[in-house]
Order: C-alpha cells, then sequence, then structure tokens
C-alpha cells in the first residue's frame, strides 16, 4: 500500500504483488498485478475506491541497484524520469463522468468529468 498526502487530499494505491527488484541490477523489472486506487481524505466525504484495476492492466516497474532508485505503482510515480525518488507524481488521466464514484467533490469540466 502506498499513501500520498498533499494538503487536505490523501490518495492511496494497494498493489497485490510484492515488490521485487530485477536480477539484472541495471535493468527495470515490470510485471502485471492487481490494484486498487482510493481516495481517502478530500475528493469525498469518506474513504472511496476509484478504481479496481484487472493484473492485465496494472502495472509495477522497479529499478535495479545499479539505476537510480525508482518505483512506479500504476500512475503513482517515486524517483521516475531522474527525479529524487522522494519526489512522487500521481498521473491516471481523467475519469470520466460515468465512471465517477459518487459523492465526487473535485474539480471536473462541464462533463462532469475529472
Amino acid at each position: 500500500v502506498f499513501v500520498v498526502k498533499r494538503d487536505i487530499y490523501m490518495f492511496g494505491v494497494f498493489a497485490s504483488a510484492a515488490i521485487r527488484p530485477p536480477d539484472n541490477p541495471a535493468a527495470v523489472n515490470e510485471y502485471g498485478c492487481a490494484m486498487w486506487e482510493f481516495s481517502l481524505a478530500g475528493h469525498f466525504d469518506t474513504p472511496t475506491l476509484m478504481d479496481d484495476i484487472d493484473p492485465e492492466f496494472g502495472r509495477l516497474e522497479v529499478a535495479g541497484g545499479q539505476n537510480a532508485p525508482m518505483l512506479r505503482v500504476d500512475g503513482l510515480t517515486f524517483g521516475v524520469d531522474g527525479q529524487d525518488v522522494s519526489s512522487c507524481n500521481h498521473s491516471c488521466g481523467r475519469i470520466v463522468g460515468y465512471d465517477m464514484p459518487d459523492g465526487y467533490r473535485g474539480k471536473a469540466d462541464g462533463d462532469n468529468n475529472a
């Protein structure tokens, strides 16, 4: 489980697989697993499951020891693109209105896409 907090917002990702560094320390290990993305605070009144990702589509990427530290858990990234591993980014694209869980209080466009 990875949890990130910024201001009043708290977001998390659960990955069903363990973090497995590659056998080759100069490589990156990429593999699939089931994932859940959830909002813990800020966008909903209560913790809410945002997405339940099938193992065919959920991806983990782990850098080997000779690379800069890097971990990507679906759209949640730590230390990617040469950034310090303490930097964290989340890019899940937008969530279309018909997939939006009930009770969303965050920003949305005119078509209710977040």
